[in-house]
């Protein structure tokens, strides 16, 4: 079984954003991390980024070998 912690950031005042997170096992253990600058946006433009980006991490810890591609605009 593995957590998954992940968390959207925005500064109001300048609109920058950010996503990070944080996956363990069943005991705890640290398995794997991103943290990401994501340039300007909305609130909810982290939050979602921050739940693809983790889809991505654990598809990349379990083996997954599937070609994606990232466009940001």
């Amino acid at each position: 079984m593995l957590k998954l912690n992940v968390d959207g950031s925005h500064k109001g005042s300048t609109g920058c954003i950010g996503a990070d997170g944080v996956i363990r096992n069943s005991l705890g253990e640290w398995i794997g991390e991103f943290a990401v600058n994501l340039g300007m946006g909305q609130i909810l433009d982290a939050e979602l980024w921050s739940l693809f980006l983790s889809s991505c991490l654990i598809g990349d810890l379990l083996g997954a070998a599937k070609p994606r591609m990232i466009c940001v605009v």
